[in-house]
């Protein structure tokens, strides 16, 4: 307890009494309080000169007094004196309160507990300061009256606390509803290229590869396609002065997988000392494979290769890149991540009405500028189309319920002032009125409350960052997050990470 005084309690007793009074000075001293007791705190000074002066000085430096009654200690004169001086202690301290000081000093008689009830109160009587005061019956009775003041006070502190904070994000998130998304994007505005570059993955269609030739036209996938709407929208709106450039969708790199021969200038030379979104995932965008690798660090195209820090997307079907991992039948998708601080892999997997993305943020790996105004890249990868359209409403749209997701974000993520990836849930329904053949994908966003949820943020400065668990942080239930899509395993040192 902190309440100005050096001791809580100051342990009043007759030394024939030692056993007892040791009893109750250890259960009051487990129980944290501060607790005065002569044979422990003035032991050298004991019987020698001053020793009552000294005392009554650590008497006066009490809060409360706890009289330990037995026949001994009601016949004592040094237990009868401590009585008194505290009780005008108490009367002097009334008339000097300030406004706002504590008024509840008590004086506690604790009988001896082997007596029994009318013997207790005869002793108590006895006493002409006692036998007036209520006492309990032991000193675990009397351990509650010392600390419910007290505890009452820190639940008081503790309910005003708790109003300040909702005050605190009340005032938080008015001032978030006025600049919204721009704190997000001010890094791309302040960057030497004042253009906003969005490099899209694009798909041979077979009745293009036929009428046109092997390499014909592409096309963009219709969830890249919003997107990439999305984040044109949002500049055309409130920054008009900064140019968007929808580049040309390129399809996938063909590499071999046995010689590893590829030429990725083509992609790296379009990046060059430009502000870029990309759009899609790495193992459908070259774009996303390349920056992804530069920034975490990674050799492109390596599949096996280790990651100390990074992710995995796992999805069936055949692909080539350093995130992605092949899963077999039956084997659920979604988003591996690895924060490399030890704690294992964090897996989020996705099921038939959830589903999930991850977004990076960070300095343009390709950019020559100085550290202090690079070019800034955002890579927007989702598991499937749908959670990637997710990630660009949650970073533009100006709806209640996206900006409350991306709220979230901005508090924590963009705080961060550095690069970071972050992990995006979407839910999602299947419309019937909405046909679905091989090439459909009649999957909506419902436009309600937590349909988008931020899951968690990899600071990736530091190269080791810890995962800052948003679930955790919301609801401080310590971490465990929604088992049903969260999955912790341990690392096997034999194996690389993610394989």
């Amino acid at each position: 307890m902190s309440n100005g005084f050096r001791w809580d309690v100051f342990l009043s007793y007759s030394t024939k009494d030692e056993g007892g009074a040791e009893r109750i000075y250890q259960r009051f001293r487990d129980a944290g309080l501060r607790v005065f007791k002569a044979s422990h705190d003035l032991a050298p000074q004991m019987g020698k000169k001053r020793w009552e002066e000294k005392l009554l000085t650590e008497l006066r430096a009490s809060d409360h007094l706890a009289v330990y009654c037995t026949e001994n200690s009601i016949s004592s004169k040094w237990v009868d004196n401590e009585i008194y001086h505290f009780n005008t202690y108490i009367a002097e301290r009334t008339v000097q309160l300030t406004e706002g000081a504590e008024t509840s000093h008590k004086i506690i008689p604790i009988p001896d507990s082997s007596l029994g009830e009318s013997e207790r109160r005869q002793l108590v009587r006895k006493n002409q300061l006692l036998r007036d005061l209520l006492y309990p019956e032991d000193e675990v009775k009397a351990l509650v009256l010392l600390t419910s003041d007290r505890i009452e006070s820190l639940n008081t502190s503790l309910d005003r606390a708790r109003d300040e904070l909702v005050k605190s994000r009340e005032l938080a998130q008015q001032s978030f509803q006025y600049y919204r998304h721009a704190r997000f994007w001010k890094p791309f505005l302040e960057a030497p290229d004042r253009a906003i570059h969005i490099f899209t993955c694009g798909r041979n269609l077979d009745e293009d590869t036929d009428t046109r030739g092997e390499g014909g036209r592409t096309s963009i996938d219709k969830w890249d396609y919003q997107a990439a709407v999305d984040v044109t929208h949002y500049f055309a709106r409130h920054h008009r002065d900064v140019g968007v450039v929808i580049e040309r969708p390129v399809s996938k790199a063909d590499i071999d997988a046995n010689t590893r021969s590829y030429d990725v200038t083509p992609f790296t030379g379009e990046l060059f000392n430009k502000n870029c979104v990309v759009i899609g995932s790495p193992d459908v965008n070259d774009f996303a494979e390349l920056a992804l690798s530069r920034i975490f660090g990674l050799k492109e195209y390596t599949p096996e290769a280790a990651l100390p820090v990074a992710f995995r997307i796992r999805k069936a079907g055949s692909r080539f890149s350093t995130f992605y991992e092949a899963i077999g039948h039956g084997t659920p998708g979604g988003i591996a991540l690895y924060p490399g601080d030890g704690s294992g892999e964090i897996f989020f997997a996705a099921a038939p009405g959830r589903d999930y993305g991850i977004l990076v943020f960070a300095d343009n790996p390709f950019s020559n500028a100085a550290p202090q105004n690079t070019n800034k890249i955002l890579i927007l990868a989702g598991h499937s189309g749908i959670a990637t359209r997710a990630m660009s409403l949650l970073l533009t749209s100006e709806e209640q319920w996206c900006l409350d997701a991306f709220y979230d974000l901005d508090q924590k993520a963009v705080a961060l002032e550095g690069s970071f990836a972050a992990v995006v849930e979407v839910q999602v329904h299947r419309n019937s009125r909405i046909s679905s053949d091989t090439r459909g994908d009649n999957r909506e966003i419902l436009p309600r409350a937590r349909a988008i949820r931020v899951r968690g943020v990899l600071p990736l400065d530091s190269g080791t960052g810890a995962f800052i668990d948003l679930d955790e942080a919301e609801s401080g239930t310590g971490g465990v997050v929604d088992l049903a899509s969260v999955e912790r395993a341990a690392p096997d040192p034999r194996q690389p990470l993610g394989r």
